[in-house]
């Protein structure tokens, strides 16, 4: 919940805006893009006084290591395979030193191309802007990329594709 200007909520004061990754929700563009096939390792984390559930559509993911729940990731495969997990806070010593909070999550993106999102599972957080559009997109496309045609069965058909969304830009 750091904004750009480097303000921070404190004690409980609900600021007008929450943010992921330096962004506020912008409909019209992705802020990650992933490649159909590729498997990639995540760190979420939450820099704030408050506690958030970290959720995603469309492409769950599994839990590698959470600190805070240990019993979730099990030490070990196989992982656990979900699409929410919470965020404590964040925590501090009397010396101002913090824990980083959070979880390290995999991805594998098997099947479906195209946009969804990942947002803080509280709606008062995500209306305000903890939101993210994310996407993945064919093999080979180019930057922003393509999504392919859905099939009935395995991954999205690439070779009848239209255009992804354009990739967002923090502050813009």
């Amino acid at each position: 919940m750091t904004e750009p200007d480097g303000q921070v909520t404190k004690n409980a004061q609900q600021r007008n805006t929450f943010w992921i990754n330096d962004m506020q929700y912008m409909a019209d563009c992705a802020g990650e893009t992933m490649t159909l096939g590729s498997v990639q390792d995540w760190n979420v984390t939450n820099d704030s006084p408050l506690g958030h559930p970290f959720h995603i559509h469309i492409n769950p993911f599994q839990v590698l290591d959470y600190p805070n729940f240990p019993d979730i990731a099990k030490a070990g495969p196989p992982y656990p395979w979900m699409d929410t997990i919470p965020l404590p806070v964040k925590g501090c010593d009397a010396n101002g030193v913090c824990d980083e909070v959070g979880a390290q999550i995999r991805h594998a993106f098997e099947d479906f191309t195209g946009g969804y999102v990942i947002h803080c599972h509280f709606l008062g957080h995500e209306d305000r802007g903890m939101m993210l559009n994310v996407q993945t997109v064919c093999p080979d496309s180019g930057d922003p990329g393509t999504w392919g045609r859905p099939q009935t069965a395995g991954p999205d058909n690439c070779t009848q594709s239209r255009p992804a969304l354009p990739i967002c830009k923090p502050g813009s």
